[in-house]
Protein backbone atom coordinates (compact mmCIF):
# COMPACT_ATOMS: atom_id res chain seq x y z
CA UNK A 1 0.00 0.00 0.00
CA UNK A 2 1.26 3.49 -0.86
CA UNK A 3 1.90 5.90 1.97
CA UNK A 4 1.29 9.63 2.52
CA UNK A 5 3.33 11.34 5.29
CA UNK A 6 2.39 14.60 7.04
CA UNK A 7 5.16 16.38 8.98
CA UNK A 8 5.12 19.28 11.43
CA UNK A 9 8.63 20.30 12.51
CA UNK A 10 8.33 23.62 14.39
CA UNK A 11 11.30 25.95 14.62
CA UNK A 12 9.87 28.00 17.49
CA UNK A 13 9.32 26.15 20.76
CA UNK A 14 8.30 29.03 22.97
CA UNK A 15 4.71 29.02 21.77
CA UNK A 16 2.58 26.62 23.84
CA UNK A 17 0.54 25.79 20.73
CA UNK A 18 3.21 23.41 19.47
CA UNK A 19 2.25 21.04 22.29
CA UNK A 20 -1.38 20.75 21.17
CA UNK A 21 -2.68 18.63 18.26
CA UNK A 22 -2.80 20.33 14.86
CA UNK A 23 -6.39 20.07 13.65
CA UNK A 24 -5.67 20.90 9.99
CA UNK A 25 -3.15 18.08 9.77
CA UNK A 26 -5.59 15.71 11.44
CA UNK A 27 -8.36 16.72 9.01
CA UNK A 28 -6.17 16.09 5.95
CA UNK A 29 -5.15 12.76 7.42
CA UNK A 30 -8.80 11.88 8.03
CA UNK A 31 -9.70 12.66 4.42
CA UNK A 32 -6.97 10.32 3.21
CA UNK A 33 -7.90 7.63 5.75
CA UNK A 34 -11.54 7.76 4.70
CA UNK A 35 -10.34 7.01 1.17
CA UNK A 36 -8.21 4.03 2.27
CA UNK A 37 -4.86 5.80 1.97
CA UNK A 38 -2.15 4.75 4.43
CA UNK A 39 -1.36 7.96 6.32
CA UNK A 40 1.23 8.78 8.99
CA UNK A 41 1.54 12.00 11.03
CA UNK A 42 4.91 13.06 12.45
CA UNK A 43 4.37 16.00 14.81
CA UNK A 44 7.64 17.06 16.43
CA UNK A 45 6.07 19.78 18.59
CA UNK A 46 6.42 17.51 21.62
CA UNK A 47 8.33 17.72 24.92
CA UNK A 48 11.08 15.40 23.70
CA UNK A 49 12.15 18.01 21.14
CA UNK A 50 13.10 20.48 23.87
CA UNK A 51 16.28 18.58 24.68
CA UNK A 52 17.53 19.47 21.22
CA UNK A 53 16.24 23.02 20.91
CA UNK A 54 15.42 26.00 23.02
CA UNK A 55 14.30 29.40 21.88
CA UNK A 56 15.75 32.90 21.71
CA UNK A 57 14.59 36.11 20.09
CA UNK A 58 15.87 35.03 16.69
CA UNK A 59 14.10 31.63 16.81
CA UNK A 60 17.36 29.77 16.30
CA UNK A 61 17.75 26.25 17.60
CA UNK A 62 20.44 25.81 20.23
CA UNK A 63 22.01 22.44 20.96
CA UNK A 64 21.77 21.36 24.59
CA UNK A 65 24.94 19.33 25.00
CA UNK A 66 27.35 20.20 22.22
CA UNK A 67 30.18 18.35 23.98
CA UNK A 68 28.26 15.08 23.72
CA UNK A 69 27.68 15.38 19.99
CA UNK A 70 29.61 13.10 17.68
CA UNK A 71 31.83 14.60 15.05
CA UNK A 72 29.92 16.06 12.16
CA UNK A 73 29.44 13.43 9.49
CA UNK A 74 28.95 13.64 5.76
CA UNK A 75 25.22 14.35 6.07
CA UNK A 76 25.73 17.27 8.47
CA UNK A 77 28.63 18.65 6.49
CA UNK A 78 26.44 18.83 3.40
CA UNK A 79 23.60 20.24 5.47
CA UNK A 80 25.52 23.09 7.04
CA UNK A 81 28.09 23.66 4.34
CA UNK A 82 26.09 26.19 2.33
CA UNK A 83 25.87 29.89 3.00
CA UNK A 84 22.10 29.77 3.44
CA UNK A 85 20.31 30.21 6.78
CA UNK A 86 20.48 26.43 7.10
CA UNK A 87 23.71 26.81 9.06
CA UNK A 88 21.84 28.77 11.73
CA UNK A 89 19.97 25.64 12.81
CA UNK A 90 21.93 23.21 14.95
CA UNK A 91 22.49 19.64 13.88
CA UNK A 92 20.98 17.73 16.78
CA UNK A 93 17.36 18.73 16.24
CA UNK A 94 17.45 18.19 12.49
CA UNK A 95 19.16 14.83 12.80
CA UNK A 96 16.59 13.73 15.37
CA UNK A 97 13.70 14.70 13.08
CA UNK A 98 15.26 13.07 10.04
CA UNK A 99 15.90 9.81 11.89
CA UNK A 100 12.34 9.68 13.20
CA UNK A 101 10.57 10.16 9.87
CA UNK A 102 10.13 6.55 8.76
CA UNK A 103 10.31 6.66 4.97
CA UNK A 104 9.79 3.40 3.13
CA UNK A 105 9.62 2.19 -0.43
CA UNK A 106 5.84 2.71 -0.18
CA UNK A 107 6.15 6.44 0.64
CA UNK A 108 4.78 8.45 -2.26
CA UNK A 109 4.31 11.95 -0.84
CA UNK A 110 5.52 14.00 2.15
CA UNK A 111 3.71 17.20 3.18
CA UNK A 112 5.43 19.71 5.48
CA UNK A 113 3.09 21.92 7.53
CA UNK A 114 4.61 25.42 7.70
CA UNK A 115 3.49 28.19 10.03
CA UNK A 116 6.32 30.75 9.73
CA UNK A 117 9.49 31.52 7.82
CA UNK A 118 11.66 29.55 10.26
CA UNK A 119 9.47 26.47 9.77
CA UNK A 120 10.01 26.81 6.02
CA UNK A 121 13.79 26.91 6.51
CA UNK A 122 13.65 23.70 8.56
CA UNK A 123 11.37 22.04 6.02
CA UNK A 124 13.67 22.98 3.13
CA UNK A 125 16.69 21.47 4.89
CA UNK A 126 14.84 18.23 5.60
CA UNK A 127 13.36 18.07 2.09
CA UNK A 128 16.81 18.57 0.57
CA UNK A 129 18.24 15.69 2.57
CA UNK A 130 15.29 13.42 1.80
CA UNK A 131 15.83 14.06 -1.90
CA UNK A 132 19.48 13.10 -1.65
CA UNK A 133 18.99 9.99 0.46
CA UNK A 134 15.76 8.76 -1.15
CA UNK A 135 16.54 9.63 -4.78
CA UNK A 136 15.53 6.20 -6.01
CA UNK A 137 12.01 6.55 -4.54
CA UNK A 138 11.22 9.82 -6.33
CA UNK A 139 9.12 11.06 -3.40
CA UNK A 140 6.80 14.00 -4.07
CA UNK A 141 7.47 16.74 -1.45
CA UNK A 142 5.04 19.62 -0.89
CA UNK A 143 4.42 22.45 1.57
CA UNK A 144 1.20 23.80 3.09
CA UNK A 145 0.07 25.87 6.04
CA UNK A 146 -0.64 29.44 7.17
CA UNK A 147 2.73 30.84 6.07
CA UNK A 148 2.37 29.40 2.58
CA UNK A 149 -1.11 30.92 2.37
CA UNK A 150 0.25 34.35 3.23
CA UNK A 151 3.24 34.29 0.89
CA UNK A 152 1.18 32.87 -1.96
CA UNK A 153 2.51 31.24 -5.10
CA UNK A 154 5.51 33.54 -5.45
CA UNK A 155 7.86 31.59 -3.16
CA UNK A 156 7.63 28.44 -5.31
CA UNK A 157 10.35 29.82 -7.61
CA UNK A 158 12.81 29.88 -4.68
CA UNK A 159 12.15 26.54 -2.99
CA UNK A 160 13.58 23.94 -5.40
CA UNK A 161 13.41 21.28 -2.68
CA UNK A 162 9.61 21.19 -3.08
CA UNK A 163 7.59 19.83 -6.00
CA UNK A 164 4.80 22.25 -5.19
CA UNK A 165 2.77 24.00 -2.50
CA UNK A 166 -0.89 24.08 -1.47
CA UNK A 167 -2.52 27.47 -0.93
CA UNK A 168 -5.89 28.47 0.51
CA UNK A 169 -7.89 25.45 1.73
CA UNK A 170 -5.37 22.62 1.48
CA UNK A 171 -7.95 20.05 2.62
CA UNK A 172 -9.71 20.44 -0.74
CA UNK A 173 -6.47 19.63 -2.54
CA UNK A 174 -5.17 16.66 -0.60
CA UNK A 175 -7.24 13.85 -2.17
CA UNK A 176 -7.01 15.10 -5.81
CA UNK A 177 -3.24 15.43 -5.37
CA UNK A 178 -3.06 11.88 -4.08
CA UNK A 179 -5.13 10.66 -7.01
CA UNK A 180 -2.68 12.38 -9.36
CA UNK A 181 0.31 10.72 -7.71
CA UNK A 182 -1.24 7.27 -7.31
CA UNK A 183 -3.45 7.00 -10.37
CA UNK A 184 -2.15 9.58 -12.84
CA UNK A 185 -4.98 12.11 -12.52
CA UNK A 186 -4.32 15.30 -14.49
CA UNK A 187 -2.05 17.59 -12.41
CA UNK A 188 -3.61 20.73 -13.89
CA UNK A 189 -6.95 19.81 -12.30
CA UNK A 190 -5.63 19.60 -8.71
CA UNK A 191 -7.23 22.59 -6.92
CA UNK A 192 -5.13 25.16 -5.06
CA UNK A 193 -1.90 23.43 -6.12
CA UNK A 194 1.04 25.62 -7.16
CA UNK A 195 4.01 24.21 -9.07
CA UNK A 196 6.59 25.13 -11.68
CA UNK A 197 6.27 23.97 -15.26
CA UNK A 198 9.41 25.02 -17.05
CA UNK A 199 9.96 28.53 -15.74
CA UNK A 200 6.27 29.29 -15.41
CA UNK A 201 4.24 29.26 -12.19
CA UNK A 202 1.15 27.07 -12.58
CA UNK A 203 -1.87 27.17 -10.28
CA UNK A 204 -4.67 24.62 -10.34
CA UNK A 205 -8.33 25.68 -10.05
CA UNK A 206 -8.64 28.06 -7.09
CA UNK A 207 -11.40 26.46 -5.03
CA UNK A 208 -12.79 27.39 -1.64
CA UNK A 209 -14.95 25.73 0.95
CA UNK A 210 -18.56 26.85 1.23
CA UNK A 211 -18.82 25.75 4.85
CA UNK A 212 -16.46 24.14 7.34
CA UNK A 213 -19.12 21.50 7.89
CA UNK A 214 -17.98 20.01 4.57
CA UNK A 215 -14.77 18.85 6.25
CA UNK A 216 -14.76 15.60 8.24
CA UNK A 217 -14.42 15.60 12.00
CA UNK A 218 -10.92 14.30 12.71
CA UNK A 219 -10.61 11.23 14.92
CA UNK A 220 -6.85 11.74 15.55
CA UNK A 221 -6.50 7.95 15.40
CA UNK A 222 -3.11 8.01 13.68
CA UNK A 223 -1.83 11.11 15.47
CA UNK A 224 1.02 9.25 17.13
CA UNK A 225 2.30 12.15 19.27
CA UNK A 226 -1.18 12.52 20.77
CA UNK A 227 -1.73 8.79 21.32
CA UNK A 228 1.59 8.51 23.18
CA UNK A 229 0.75 11.39 25.52
CA UNK A 230 3.17 13.86 23.98
CA UNK A 231 0.51 16.51 23.37
CA UNK A 232 -1.72 18.52 25.68
CA UNK A 233 -5.34 17.38 25.36
CA UNK A 234 -6.51 20.80 24.24
CA UNK A 235 -8.26 20.43 20.90
CA UNK A 236 -8.90 23.16 18.38
CA UNK A 237 -12.46 23.72 17.16
CA UNK A 238 -12.59 25.68 13.95
CA UNK A 239 -15.67 27.92 14.07
CA UNK A 240 -14.71 30.50 11.45
CA UNK A 241 -12.12 30.66 8.69
CA UNK A 242 -11.16 33.54 6.47
CA UNK A 243 -12.41 32.47 3.06
CA UNK A 244 -10.26 34.80 0.96
CA UNK A 245 -8.68 33.48 -2.19
CA UNK A 246 -5.17 33.41 -0.92
CA UNK A 247 -2.79 35.91 0.50
CA UNK A 248 -3.80 39.42 1.41
CA UNK A 249 -2.79 41.98 3.98
CA UNK A 250 -3.21 41.03 7.62
CA UNK A 251 -5.80 42.68 9.85
CA UNK A 252 -8.28 43.16 7.01
CA UNK A 253 -11.48 41.19 7.36
CA UNK A 254 -12.54 39.30 4.25
CA UNK A 255 -15.38 36.94 3.43
CA UNK A 256 -15.79 34.24 6.03
CA UNK A 257 -16.87 30.63 6.01
CA UNK A 258 -18.05 29.02 9.21
CA UNK A 259 -19.06 25.81 10.93
CA UNK A 260 -22.54 25.37 12.35
CA UNK A 261 -22.90 25.24 16.16
CA UNK A 262 -24.45 21.76 15.75
CA UNK A 263 -21.31 20.49 14.01
CA UNK A 264 -19.07 21.98 16.70
CA UNK A 265 -21.14 20.44 19.49
CA UNK A 266 -20.94 17.05 17.80
CA UNK A 267 -17.16 17.33 17.58
CA UNK A 268 -16.95 18.39 21.23
CA UNK A 269 -18.95 15.34 22.27
CA UNK A 270 -16.76 12.93 20.34
CA UNK A 271 -13.52 14.40 21.67
CA UNK A 272 -14.76 14.49 25.27
CA UNK A 273 -15.80 10.85 25.12
CA UNK A 274 -12.68 9.59 23.39
CA UNK A 275 -9.96 11.63 25.11
CA UNK A 276 -11.54 12.58 28.44
CA UNK A 277 -11.00 16.27 27.78
CA UNK A 278 -13.10 19.38 28.21
CA UNK A 279 -10.52 21.96 27.12
CA UNK A 280 -10.68 23.54 23.68
CA UNK A 281 -9.50 26.48 21.64
CA UNK A 282 -12.07 28.13 19.35
CA UNK A 283 -10.18 29.14 16.23
CA UNK A 284 -11.19 31.92 13.89
CA UNK A 285 -11.66 35.66 14.33
CA UNK A 286 -15.38 36.34 14.31
CA UNK A 287 -16.99 38.14 11.39
CA UNK A 288 -19.93 39.45 13.41
CA UNK A 289 -21.43 39.31 16.92
CA UNK A 290 -24.09 36.77 15.98
CA UNK A 291 -21.41 34.08 15.49
CA UNK A 292 -20.16 34.60 19.02
CA UNK A 293 -23.60 34.65 20.57
CA UNK A 294 -24.92 31.66 18.61
CA UNK A 295 -22.13 29.36 19.80
CA UNK A 296 -22.38 30.67 23.38
CA UNK A 297 -26.12 30.01 23.43
CA UNK A 298 -25.68 26.57 21.87
CA UNK A 299 -23.13 25.64 24.55
CA UNK A 300 -25.43 26.85 27.32
CA UNK A 301 -28.29 24.71 25.98
CA UNK A 302 -26.10 21.65 25.39
CA UNK A 303 -25.14 18.96 27.93
CA UNK A 304 -21.47 19.82 27.38
CA UNK A 305 -19.63 21.93 29.89
CA UNK A 306 -16.30 22.97 28.42
CA UNK A 307 -13.49 25.39 29.19
CA UNK A 308 -12.22 27.20 26.14
CA UNK A 309 -10.19 30.08 24.78
CA UNK A 310 -10.84 32.07 21.62
CA UNK A 311 -9.48 34.80 19.31
CA UNK A 312 -10.94 38.19 18.45
CA UNK A 313 -9.99 40.84 15.95
CA UNK A 314 -9.98 44.40 17.27
CA UNK A 315 -12.73 45.34 14.82
CA UNK A 316 -15.34 43.13 16.46
CA UNK A 317 -14.41 42.69 20.13
CA UNK A 318 -17.29 43.82 22.35
CA UNK A 319 -17.19 44.20 26.11
CA UNK A 320 -20.84 43.22 26.49
CA UNK A 321 -19.95 39.68 25.35
CA UNK A 322 -18.26 39.04 28.70
CA UNK A 323 -21.33 37.57 30.41
CA UNK A 324 -22.38 35.09 27.70
CA UNK A 325 -18.84 33.96 26.98
CA UNK A 326 -18.07 33.38 30.64
CA UNK A 327 -21.29 31.44 31.25
CA UNK A 328 -20.59 29.22 28.24
CA UNK A 329 -17.14 28.29 29.55
CA UNK A 330 -14.72 30.79 28.00
CA UNK A 331 -11.81 31.50 30.32
CA UNK A 332 -9.19 33.05 28.03
CA UNK A 333 -9.28 35.47 25.10
CA UNK A 334 -6.70 36.69 22.62
CA UNK A 335 -7.35 40.02 20.90
CA UNK A 336 -5.53 41.13 17.77
CA UNK A 337 -4.75 44.82 18.36
CA UNK A 338 -1.86 45.78 16.08
CA UNK A 339 -1.06 49.11 17.75
CA UNK A 340 -2.07 51.54 20.46
CA UNK A 341 -1.55 54.48 18.11
CA UNK A 342 -4.76 55.92 16.70
CA UNK A 343 -2.90 57.30 13.69
CA UNK A 344 -1.32 53.96 12.78
CA UNK A 345 -4.51 52.03 13.48
CA UNK A 346 -6.47 53.98 10.87
CA UNK A 347 -3.83 55.07 8.35
CA UNK A 348 -1.43 52.14 8.30
CA UNK A 349 -3.64 49.21 9.30
CA UNK A 350 -6.85 50.53 7.78
CA UNK A 351 -8.93 49.88 10.93
CA UNK A 352 -11.64 52.42 11.65
CA UNK A 353 -12.13 52.02 15.37
CA UNK A 354 -11.08 54.21 18.28
CA UNK A 355 -8.40 53.19 20.72
CA UNK A 356 -10.64 54.28 23.62
CA UNK A 357 -13.42 51.89 22.53
CA UNK A 358 -10.89 49.05 22.35
CA UNK A 359 -9.63 49.91 25.81
CA UNK A 360 -13.17 49.80 27.19
CA UNK A 361 -14.00 46.46 25.55
CA UNK A 362 -10.79 44.64 26.47
CA UNK A 363 -10.80 46.05 30.02
CA UNK A 364 -14.18 44.37 30.52
CA UNK A 365 -12.55 40.97 29.98
CA UNK A 366 -9.57 41.80 32.20
CA UNK A 367 -11.85 43.02 35.00
CA UNK A 368 -13.91 39.83 34.75
CA UNK A 369 -10.78 37.72 35.32
CA UNK A 370 -10.43 36.28 31.84
CA UNK A 371 -6.87 35.38 30.96
CA UNK A 372 -6.37 38.13 28.39
CA UNK A 373 -3.71 38.26 25.70
CA UNK A 374 -3.13 41.08 23.22
CA UNK A 375 -1.47 40.36 19.87
CA UNK A 376 0.54 43.43 18.98
CA UNK A 377 2.37 44.19 15.71
CA UNK A 378 5.69 45.92 16.26
CA UNK A 379 7.58 47.42 14.60
CA UNK A 380 6.17 48.62 11.28
CA UNK A 381 7.91 50.92 8.77
CA UNK A 382 5.94 53.96 9.98
CA UNK A 383 6.78 53.42 13.64
CA UNK A 384 8.30 56.29 15.60
CA UNK A 385 8.93 57.08 19.24
CA UNK A 386 5.48 58.59 19.63
CA UNK A 387 3.63 55.51 18.32
CA UNK A 388 5.89 53.33 20.48
CA UNK A 389 4.88 55.31 23.57
CA UNK A 390 1.20 55.21 22.59
CA UNK A 391 1.21 51.42 22.32
CA UNK A 392 2.91 51.08 25.70
CA UNK A 393 0.42 53.49 27.25
CA UNK A 394 -2.46 51.43 25.82
CA UNK A 395 -1.02 48.21 27.25
CA UNK A 396 -0.33 49.83 30.61
CA UNK A 397 -3.93 51.05 30.93
CA UNK A 398 -5.45 47.67 30.09
CA UNK A 399 -2.87 45.56 31.96
CA UNK A 400 -3.52 42.23 30.17
CA UNK A 401 -1.94 38.98 31.32
CA UNK A 402 0.22 38.75 28.24
CA UNK A 403 1.25 40.69 25.15
CA UNK A 404 2.42 38.78 22.07
CA UNK A 405 4.66 40.93 19.91
CA UNK A 406 5.36 40.13 16.26
CA UNK A 407 6.95 42.33 13.58
CA UNK A 408 5.01 43.44 10.53
CA UNK A 409 5.37 41.25 7.45
CA UNK A 410 5.09 42.68 3.96
CA UNK A 411 2.99 40.12 2.08
CA UNK A 412 2.76 39.73 -1.71
CA UNK A 413 -0.48 40.96 -3.31
CA UNK A 414 -1.41 42.97 -0.24
CA UNK A 415 -2.40 46.63 -0.21
CA UNK A 416 1.02 47.32 1.30
CA UNK A 417 2.72 45.41 -1.51
CA UNK A 418 0.90 47.44 -4.15
CA UNK A 419 1.76 50.73 -2.40
CA UNK A 420 5.22 50.11 -0.93
CA UNK A 421 6.44 53.69 -1.17
CA UNK A 422 3.32 55.09 0.48
CA UNK A 423 3.88 52.86 3.49
CA UNK A 424 7.67 53.35 3.65
CA UNK A 425 8.58 49.80 2.62
CA UNK A 426 11.98 50.30 1.04
CA UNK A 427 12.65 46.80 -0.31
CA UNK A 428 13.59 45.11 -3.55
CA UNK A 429 10.58 42.86 -4.35
CA UNK A 430 12.67 40.09 -5.90
CA UNK A 431 15.11 39.95 -3.00
CA UNK A 432 12.29 40.16 -0.49
CA UNK A 433 10.47 37.17 -1.99
CA UNK A 434 13.74 35.23 -1.83
CA UNK A 435 13.92 36.15 1.87
CA UNK A 436 10.31 35.06 2.43
CA UNK A 437 11.29 31.72 0.88
CA UNK A 438 14.01 31.30 3.51
CA UNK A 439 17.06 32.60 1.69
CA UNK A 440 19.66 34.54 3.61
CA UNK A 441 19.83 38.28 3.08
CA UNK A 442 21.86 40.96 4.80
CA UNK A 443 18.83 43.24 5.04
CA UNK A 444 16.94 43.06 8.35
CA UNK A 445 13.51 43.22 6.83
CA UNK A 446 11.59 42.98 10.10
CA UNK A 447 13.57 45.65 11.94
CA UNK A 448 12.16 48.83 10.44
CA UNK A 449 14.19 51.98 11.18
CA UNK A 450 15.96 51.87 14.57
CA UNK A 451 13.30 49.67 16.20
CA UNK A 452 13.37 45.93 16.77
CA UNK A 453 11.21 43.39 18.56
CA UNK A 454 13.19 43.35 21.81
CA UNK A 455 12.63 47.09 22.36
CA UNK A 456 8.90 46.57 22.90
CA UNK A 457 9.29 43.27 24.75
CA UNK A 458 11.72 44.79 27.27
CA UNK A 459 9.25 47.55 28.08
CA UNK A 460 6.38 45.07 28.47
CA UNK A 461 8.43 43.09 30.99
CA UNK A 462 9.00 46.31 32.97
CA UNK A 463 5.21 46.62 33.24
CA UNK A 464 5.16 43.19 34.95
CA UNK A 465 3.29 41.69 31.98
CA UNK A 466 4.30 38.34 30.55
CA UNK A 467 5.50 38.61 26.93
CA UNK A 468 4.78 36.13 24.16
CA UNK A 469 2.41 33.86 26.14
CA UNK A 470 -0.51 32.40 24.22
CA UNK A 471 -4.09 32.51 25.51
CA UNK A 472 -3.94 28.73 25.86
CA UNK A 473 -1.80 29.30 28.92
CA UNK A 474 -4.95 30.64 30.57
CA UNK A 475 -6.68 27.31 29.97
CA UNK A 476 -3.72 25.40 31.37
CA UNK A 477 -3.49 27.47 34.56
CA UNK A 478 -7.27 27.17 34.99
CA UNK A 479 -7.22 23.37 34.73
CA UNK A 480 -4.23 23.06 37.06
CA UNK A 481 -5.95 25.46 39.50
CA UNK A 482 -3.14 27.97 39.36
CA UNK A 483 -4.58 31.41 40.04
CA UNK A 484 -3.69 33.91 37.38
CA UNK A 485 -2.01 36.19 39.91
CA UNK A 486 0.55 33.44 40.58
CA UNK A 487 3.33 33.35 38.02
CA UNK A 488 4.91 30.16 39.30
CA UNK A 489 3.58 27.97 36.53
CA UNK A 490 4.46 30.37 33.75
CA UNK A 491 7.93 30.86 35.24
CA UNK A 492 8.29 27.08 35.47
CA UNK A 493 7.27 26.69 31.85
CA UNK A 494 9.79 29.32 30.72
CA UNK A 495 12.49 27.68 32.80
CA UNK A 496 12.08 24.18 31.37
CA UNK A 497 12.04 25.61 27.85
CA UNK A 498 15.22 27.60 28.37
CA UNK A 499 16.99 24.67 30.02
CA UNK A 500 15.76 22.13 27.49
CA UNK A 501 14.33 19.99 30.31
CA UNK A 502 12.32 17.41 28.35
CA UNK A 503 11.47 15.29 31.42
CA UNK A 504 9.97 18.19 33.35
CA UNK A 505 7.98 19.30 30.34
CA UNK A 506 6.68 15.79 29.72
CA UNK A 507 5.68 15.69 33.39
CA UNK A 508 3.73 18.91 32.94
CA UNK A 509 1.90 17.49 29.91
CA UNK A 510 1.06 14.27 31.80
CA UNK A 511 -0.09 16.19 34.87
CA UNK A 512 -2.38 18.35 32.76
CA UNK A 513 -3.95 15.42 30.90
CA UNK A 514 -4.47 13.46 34.12
CA UNK A 515 -5.97 16.46 35.90
CA UNK A 516 -8.54 16.78 33.12
CA UNK A 517 -9.99 13.39 33.97
CA UNK A 518 -10.15 14.22 37.67
CA UNK A 519 -11.85 17.58 37.25
CA UNK A 520 -14.22 16.81 34.39
CA UNK A 521 -17.23 16.64 36.77
CA UNK A 522 -16.14 19.32 39.25
CA UNK A 523 -17.56 22.28 37.33
CA UNK A 524 -21.21 21.77 36.43
CA UNK A 525 -23.88 24.04 35.06
CA UNK A 526 -24.82 25.56 38.42
CA UNK A 527 -21.27 26.80 39.12
CA UNK A 528 -20.46 28.27 35.72
CA UNK A 529 -20.57 31.80 37.09
CA UNK A 530 -18.78 31.22 40.39
CA UNK A 531 -16.03 33.74 39.63
CA UNK A 532 -17.98 36.07 37.33
CA UNK A 533 -18.01 39.77 38.12
CA UNK A 534 -20.45 42.04 36.33
CA UNK A 535 -18.84 44.90 34.50
CA UNK A 536 -20.61 48.14 33.63
CA UNK A 537 -19.88 49.23 30.08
Amino acid sequence: MSQFILVYAPANFKDIKVFTPKRSIAVMSQILQDNNVDTTIYDFGIPEAIQYCSDDTTNKCIGKNDTKEHKIGLWLSRLLGSGKPKKDIRNSYLRWIYQNIKISSHTVCILFWIENREDLIVARILADEIRKEEAQNKIHIIGAGPYINHTGPYVITNIPEFNGILINHSEISILPLWEHLAFGKDLHSVPNYVYLEGNEIRIGPVNRLLTLDDLPTPSYDNYDALQKGGKLNIFTLEQVRDGRFGYSEPYTLKHYISASPENLLEEIGKLKEKYGTWTFHIEGEMANPSDVQSLSLALLKSPHFITYSRNFHCLNIQGDWVHSLHLSGCRAVSVNVPTGSQRLLSKYYGIMRTISSLETAISAFVASHFFTTIQCSYPCPEEDRHTFAETLRFVKRIKPDSVQVAPVYLLPDSMWWENMDSFNFNVNPTEYIEWLAGEQNSAKYLQWKPFDLSTMIDEIIKLDITPQTDALMGIITHVLQVSKEQKFFRNFFEKVLLEGDADSLQGMVSQFNNQLKKRIREEEWNVRKYDFKAVAN
